[in-house]
């Protein structure tokens, strides 16, 4: 989430390939995160585009922007014809017509992953390592992740689909260990341009919560948010 994505992935590429399940098919609950993060984003009133979000200092329209972008990376990822990261981070409908813009972001990330040999073939990310499965994992948990911020940026309540939430628990507890956090973060800082360094950190120590807390909840604690 934010520009730290691309830096976190790298520096877990071991751990996340080495015990994630590769061979699951991971596409439909792609599907499923996207179109909730859809059905929130057209729901979002022209008025609440101001609002604070709980994603470090981003708004509501740096955060559809954002979602956009990286909708639109793993886009390019399944593609597999240019550098991900050589694309925008953020885009913006000239139409104004977010949920529009995300629809037509979504078609093409399907038609992007219709192949099953994507699923298996090396990704053009920085770690270069992981499949397209590994690498659509991650994804399904940024977006979930950020459609938890973007609701409750606008005051709405998502329809949480369990298996998309259990994979992105697992999937954020791979790259993100609760513990050495800090001491990640900064390594990671370390590795980013200069420019960069002083941005928002999406991500802050773990907090405490129940194990048998409901998922989104257990998700977002890991990840340094309040769920409450």
């Amino acid at each position: 989430m934010t520009g730290l994505t691309r830096y976190l992935a790298p520096m877990n590429a071991h751990t996340s390939s080495s015990s994630s399940p590769s061979t699951v098919d991971p596409r439909p609950l792609v599907a499923k995160s996207i179109a909730l993060a859809g059905d929130i984003i057209g729901e979002v009133h022209p008025s609440q585009m101001g609002n604070p979000t709980p994603c470090g200092t981003f708004t509501v329209h740096q955060l559809l922007g954002h979602l956009l972008g990286a909708l639109d990376r793993i886009t390019v990822v399944g593609r597999n014809v240019e550098n991900p990261f050589g694309r925008p981070e953020h885009f913006e409908p000239s139409d104004g017509d977010w949920a529009g813009a995300w629809h037509e972001f979504a078609r093409e990330e399907e038609a992007a992953w219709a192949d099953p040999a994507t699923l298996t073939r090396p990704t053009m990310l920085p770690w270069a390592a992981e499949s397209g499965a590994l690498a659509l994992r991650s994804y399904v948990a940024e977006f979930t992740a950020h459609t938890w911020d973007l609701a409750q940026a606008t005051d709405q309540n998502p329809a949480w689909d369990d298996e998309v939430l259990a994979m992105s628990l697992d999937v954020m507890r791979e790259i993100l260990p609760a513990a050495g956090r800090q001491e990640m973060f900064d390594a990671i800082r370390a590795t980013m341009p200069k420019e960069m360094r002083g941005g928002p950190n999406a991500y802050a120590p773990a907090i405490a919560i129940a194990g048998d807390a409901p998922l989104i909840d257990q998700l977002i604690a890991h990840i340094g948010r309040n769920p409450a």
